[in-house]
């Protein structure tokens, strides 16, 4: 595909605002939550999303274009040091590719920093915490992904799921003090199968399926296929992760549990039950920086926060939220 220097203009005789945001993949599905307000307030500009998924952003009738690095290169940073920059964009609705210049890729830029996002991790829920860097209001919003018919029978058919009312469980998560103990992720499961349903086990392809746990799609799936065998899915459950977000996405109901991070910051108005502990700890991930410990683990060594969520706990919100009698 040839390289072009000209600007950037999706939309002639458009302002071109571009949306800049390369945090994590529950982060990113967040971001979907704003736009349209965003696009209600800039109804005149073509709005292009910079990102690290562009799949979340496909077929949103509220953004103009989707923006990633497809070539990078290595130059000379602070102190002599290397660093490595992109120098090509790749439009991938209009199949474009373009130099790198922020000044020649829009007229306005919203830089969402993943710095005031942290700063503020204890004041505003998730999604607040980037909609006031595009300018607008704290309220709740509910993330979208928006799938076509032609997608959904595609993808249907690229996975022989077994037959029968279907529940998906996410058992890891990045954060070692996020982790819930795996064996209670079986008896929930075996639950589930006792009761008539069909656990699909997902997750990323950085963790290994767990034996016994359903029909395995751990590492199978890229973000729309994942997000298509969600809406497919009776319940999620699982943990405070990306999953989580795209299940809101697609209006899938959730079980997911809290320990370090608060589900009033994080849950989106879906129907979802998010469970917490009784220990005094929870919530620790708003008042210290997790970053400094190894893995994220716990910072005091004991994970007491997850351990105190029981499997009772998250039969019983499944039960409400399946009407299991």
């Amino acid at each position: 595909m040839e390289i072009s220097e000209k600007k950037m203009y999706p939309l002639k005789n458009k302002k071109r605002v571009l949306i800049h945001y390369k945090g994590a993949l529950g982060d990113t599905i967040c971001l979907t939550a704003c736009l349209a307000e965003f696009k209600l307030r800039n109804p005149d500009s073509s709005i292009v999303v910079h990102t690290s998924y562009p799949d979340v952003f496909v077929n949103n009738p509220y953004v103009d274009d989707i923006i990633r690095e497809s070539r990078w290169t290595t130059v000379n940073g602070r102190f002599g040091s290397l660093r490595k920059v992109p120098v090509v964009y790749e439009c991938l609705k209009n199949s474009k590719k373009l130099l790198l210049h922020r000044k020649n890729m829009a007229d306005q830029v919203y830089d969402i920093k993943t710095e005031f996002m942290y700063e503020n991790r204890a004041r505003y829920h998730l999604t607040d915490t980037i909609a006031l860097q595009l300018g607008l209001t704290e309220k709740p919003r509910t993330p979208q992904i928006y799938l076509t018919d032609e997608e959904r029978v595609q993808i249907d058919g690229q996975f022989d799921l077994p037959e029968g009312p279907l529940v998906a469980i996410s058992v890891h998560v990045g954060w070692e003090s996020r982790q819930w103990p795996v064996d209670r992720f079986r008896n929930v499961a075996r639950y589930l199968n006792d009761k008539g349903y069909q656990v699909l086990q997902m997750g990323g392809s950085q963790h290994g399926a767990i034996e016994g746990m359903g029909y395995d799609l751990v590492g199978k799936t890229n973000v729309r296929q994942a997000a298509r065998i969600l809406e497919l899915c009776e319940l999620l459950v699982g943990i405070d992760n990306g999953l989580y977000h795209l299940a809101a996405a697609v209006g899938t109901p959730a079980v997911v549990m809290f320990g370090p991070v608060c589900a009033s910051l994080r849950m989106h108005p879906v129907k979802a039950e998010g469970l917490e502990p009784v220990s005094q700890c929870k919530g620790c991930s708003h008042r210290i920086d997790l970053g400094e410990y190894p893995n994220r683990r716990c910072p005091i060594g004991t994970t007491e926060c997850m351990n105190s969520i029981s499997v009772d706990d998250v039969i019983q919100s499944s039960e409400r939220l399946l009407n299991v009698q």
